[in-house]
């Protein structure tokens, strides 16, 4: 069995991990965020994007997948996590199954250093969020200046 945090199940979602997980093991559950899953799940999958829910994943020493873009391989740069190559589906599940192979010394480790991410590394939500509205509203100021450039001429 496998528990997956797979992020907000949205239909596409459904059916590119069940597709996925047909070739894989006998049992998958794949669920949306929610620390009291994290406690029993293996591993947190963030296949497409930068998440906060990695930091609730990581905070209950659960580690995560998640595809090579420079923020999550930043973030799994702690012995905390892995990344896999983005769209590459052989390399997403040679990664589930390195870490459902892994025996319980390694998985100790890797939920250790996933704690010690968190803890010292001062993540607090104010910060974490003050960080993501930041660059949220830098890409709108962008956004809007491009529009207005374009409506100008």
């Amino acid at each position: 069995e496998i528990f997956v945090d797979v992020g907000v199940l949205d239909f596409r979602n459904s059916i590119d991990f069940s597709k996925w997980a047909v070739n894989g093991w006998e049992k998958i559950y794949a669920f949306e965020p929610d620390p009291k899953f994290y406690q029993i799940a293996d591993v947190a999958v963030f296949p497409k994007q930068c998440s906060m829910s990695f930091y609730d994943a990581q905070a209950c020493g659960l580690p995560v997948l998640s595809e090579d873009n420079n923020i999550n391989m930043d973030r799994c740069s702690h012995g905390n996590g892995f990344n896999f190559k983005a769209g590459d589906v052989d390399d997403f599940r040679a990664k589930i199954i390195e870490i459902a192979q892994m025996d319980q010394e390694q998985r100790r480790a890797l939920s250790d250093n996933a704690i010690a991410f968190i803890r010292n590394g001062g993540y607090d939500y104010k910060t974490i969020a003050q960080q993501y509205t930041d660059y949220l509203q830098k890409a709108i100021d962008r956004h809007q200046q491009a529009n207005n450039k374009h409506s100008r001429k």
